[in-house]
């Protein structure tokens, strides 16, 4: 059993009472620092991160710093101090610190993982194995959008949570890289702020990327805080994905309400995901692998450089905005 820690609640926390999930007979949730005492009366509570990462009986470590810009150096203190890491979206701000994390975790011999579920996603890893099968022949081209509603309470300051581009636009890396199976090598980045708070603010209404691929193809995406609401809209973000390859093209739409493959000579088929499309449950499921390939019992689902690299690329992007 892998006894973890909670620190901070400053994005998808893991759930201080694991209730009905999937990970519960391999991990659970001991201790939180930076929690209100209401928030998880049946876990030891400590007043800061390093207090808690004196407890020898914490394996592991979910990150949700209160700033996410404090979030590299409280992984690496993680680690120094024997402990795995799970860590929110971004975990670094920049390529220094995402490679220290990297040779932090190599030097110690620490598992360390970003929460990045979408590889086990669906609709997203039904749209991978059609991809790795070769039905739409050698990728060209990929298209994604990631779009969340805009609320006033989102952060001013970007070193809170990142900013639009940092916590949701790595996810338009991740489909190419992760879902599309192709590094990205280039990428620059385009932002808006019209709409947002006043002038002042560093929050971004809306990005726009480009990227070259590592096989000589090309990708594109855009980001922003314009979808409504619910009940104006039927869920919390609406997000694309299309895949355009030498011989046709497969795309899911607003989280697989739309999936379908388009064959030359092949015609339009719809797809059947191999699961329900749920993000809640893929991020238990990729929770589980973590714990496993923590136990020993599983090998990690990629290497550290492959999962971070749509971090690294999406601070280059953000380098390059600013």
């Amino acid at each position: 059993m892998v006894r973890i820690g909670l620190y901070g609640n400053n994005g998808h926390q893991l759930p201080t009472d694991g209730g009905d999930r999937s990970w519960t007979d391999r991990g659970a949730v001991v201790a939180v620092a930076g929690f209100a005492a209401k928030d998880a009366a049946a876990a030891r509570h400590y007043d800061t991160l390093d207090g808690m990462l004196a407890d020898p009986d914490i394996d592991l470590v979910s990150l949700c710093s209160p700033r996410r810009a404090d979030q590299a150096a409280d992984a690496i203190r993680c680690m120094e101090a024997g402990k795995h890491v799970l860590a929110e979206k971004p975990c670094a701000f920049n390529e220094g610190d995402l490679d220290r994390i990297i040779q932090t975790a190599g030097r110690t011999g620490r598992v360390f993982h970003e929460m990045a579920p979408t590889i086990v996603e669906e609709p997203y890893a039904t749209i991978a194995a059609v991809v790795r099968e070769g039905r739409i022949g050698s990728v060209v081209q990929v298209y994604a959008q990631k779009s969340y509603p805009w609320t006033t309470s989102r952060p001013r300051d970007e070193a809170v949570d990142g900013g639009l581009l940092r916590q949701a636009g790595v996810y338009l890396y991740r489909f190419v890289e992760h879902i599309a199976g192709i590094r990205v090598v280039e990428t620059a980045a385009y932002e808006s702020r019209v709409g947002s708070h006043d002038s002042t603010s560093q929050c971004r209404r809306a990005a726009s990327v480009i990227m070259r691929l590592e096989n000589g193809g090309v990708a594109s995406g855009v980001a922003n805080y314009c979808t409504p609401a619910p009940p104006d809209w039927s869920r919390w973000g609406y997000e694309t994905l299309r895949v355009f390859g030498e011989h046709g093209l497969v795309e899911s739409i607003n989280y697989g309400q739309v999936l379908r493959i388009v064959i030359t000579e092949g015609g339009v088929s719809d797809i059947v995901p191999a699961a329900i499309p749920d993000p809640a449950r893929s991020a238990d499921q990729f929770l589980l692998h973590v714990l496993r390939e923590i136990e020993g019992d599983e090998k990690p689902l990629m290497s550290i450089d492959a999962e971070l690299h749509p971090t690294r690329m999406v601070n280059r992007a953000k380098a390059a905005a600013q």
